[in-house]
């Protein structure tokens, strides 16, 4: 079930003044679940995006399943 909602400008200009500039945001990544391993060109891209996030001053942290291949 997917519940439709407004777009709402004024919750996301609200976001973007906070984190431009001063205030740096964190990402989590998980590259694989310890199972099934992305495709080199989505590998790449997973790459690509790690080091413009990091490039831009914000944390990036590695994700891995807490039940790791066993999922």
């Amino acid at each position: 079930m997917v519940i439709e909602l407004p777009w709402q400008e004024n919750v996301f200009l609200k976001m973007i003044e906070r984190v431009s500039g001063r205030d740096k945001m964190a990402f989590g990544i998980m590259v694989s679940d310890g199972y099934v391993n992305p495709q080199p060109p989505v590998d790449r891209a997973i790459r690509i995006v790690t080091d413009v996030v990091k490039a831009l001053g914000h944390k990036v942290y590695s994700l891995t399943p807490k039940c790791g291949s066993s999922c």
